[in-house]
């Protein structure tokens, strides 16, 4: 009976809160919020946040996006199609909402928040390979959060549990390698170096030796993501061979 209890009085604290924040706030406040709302919905602002770091943040943008997108996605799942069917909840009462805040209210259960957990996903797995983009994208999920608290369209527990949803999926190996690759090449201090080159997601593909003098074969060096050859006396025979390593992407 204690558990009924503590779990009713915590409920009614969410309804309490929730009546407050939506009732909270100018007019203007709410024409801003229905402009972020129309972005955010079907994650539009996400995917163009992905397209954007494609298109415009080289090898390290799509790779953010990359892991944005997976991330994101597996929020979506845990969201909407996991725990909204297992965990009915209805929408705060309409009376309590402004009309213009209902006609695009949706219908299904309003626990979790899944356009929170699809911002904390995105915003998260995007922060693990480009900090201060993911930054960026946070402060866009922290307004898309509450929104949907000053809309009516959940109550604050909703949020909170599709925040942490967000948290939930395991990132992608691209995205903790990634992560990896920034403080690795600061630490390799030089972009030629083997290190840095491992660190960014290449590694040995090809190795070999060849025979000739030292300057016949410096050409491997102009190849894409060389290695350094070394040279010395050829084993068993006479003259000389370069010896060396070639670098090749090995994918996310």
């Amino acid at each position: 009976m204690a558990y009924v209890r503590v779990v009713s009085a915590l409920r009614e604290r969410d309804r309490r809160l929730a009546r407050r924040l939506i009732a909270w706030g100018p007019p203007w406040l709410r024409r801003v919020g229905a402009a972020l709302e129309g972005a955010a919905e079907h994650t539009r602002l996400w995917w163009a946040a992905a397209a954007t770091l494609a298109v415009a943040g080289g090898w390290r943008g799509r790779r953010a996006a990359a892991a944005g997108v997976a991330a994101m996605a597996a929020a979506e799942v845990l969201s909407n199609g996991v725990a909204k069917p297992v965990c009915e909840r209805r929408r705060p009462p309409r009376e309590w909402v402004p009309p213009e805040n209902l006609r695009d209210r949706p219908a299904s259960s309003s626990f979790p928040s899944g356009h929170t957990a699809a911002a904390v996903a995105f915003s998260g797995a995007v922060a693990l390979v480009w900090p201060a983009v993911g930054a960026v994208c946070g402060a866009a999920g922290v307004l898309v959060g509450a929104q949907r608290l000053h809309s009516g369209a959940h109550y604050p527990a909703d949020v909170a549990v599709g925040g942490a949803l967000g948290l939930v999926p395991r990132q992608p190996r691209f995205a903790r390698q990634g992560a990896a690759s920034g403080a690795c090449s600061r630490r390799a201090g030089r972009k030629s170096s083997s290190m840095d080159r491992t660190c960014l997601g290449f590694r040995p593909v090809r190795r070999g030796c060849v025979p000739g003098a030292v300057g016949a074969v410096r050409g491997f060096q102009n190849t894409p993501w060389p290695g350094w050859p070394w040279c010395g006396p050829r084993r068993g025979s006479f003259g000389e061979e370069c010896c060396f390593v070639a670098y090749g992407y090995s994918g996310g």
